[in-house]
């Protein structure tokens, strides 16, 4: 993300397929709708669950891609993004219209109701070249790399236990 003066995270649920498109330059681009309910307890200690807010998602390039295979109706997902007003034309009267989106920038599944499996894009693939994944950064992507490295970005394995494993002198938090 570019700028942090206008980010936002959203959890919730998946309503309608991820819709896969490329534009005439043939950058990926996706569009799903997702619900957030609000839950909490009421005064007898039962839970009430609030109207969902329901959302337009718009995510980009290879995360757009990953998201159309990996995603569908009824997975809750985590978004990391921004809030964007897209603005139009109407074709019929002429006037100006406009909503509120969500671009995300980043998607998770939520582990909370299911469990994943991750199959990594092949080097060169999207998300390739220096990543700041792991907790030592500045890693190179891919499964083998991060095998050599411990997975924590910090050298080897036996480097990783003399320095506390997590890439050098540096703190995890």
């Amino acid at each position: 993300m570019a700028s942090y003066e206008n980010t936002a995270l959203l959890t919730g649920n998946v309503t309608r397929d991820p819709e896969l498109r490329y534009t005439n330059s043939g950058v990926a681009v996706a569009n799903f709708g997702l619900a957030s309910n609000r839950r909490r307890k009421d005064k007898d200690g039962n839970w009430v669950e609030e109207d969902p807010s329901f959302f337009d998602v718009k995510v980009w390039k290879q995360v757009a891609e990953n998201l159309a295979a990996s995603v569908q109706k009824g997975d809750r997902v985590t978004l990391v993004g921004r809030m964007d007003q897209e603005k139009w034309e109407d074709k019929e009267s002429g006037e100006p219209r406009s909503k509120v989106v969500f671009v995300a920038d980043e998607v998770a599944v939520s582990l909370r109701f299911a469990t994943v499996q991750i199959t990594k894009n092949p080097k060169g693939e999207g998300g390739g070249g220096q990543q700041g994944g792991g907790f030592g950064g500045g890693q190179q992507g891919g499964q083998q790399q991060q095998q050599q490295q411990g997975g924590f970005g910090g050298g080897q394995r036996q480097q990783q236990q003399q320095q506390g494993g997590f890439g050098g002198s540096d703190e995890p938090f």
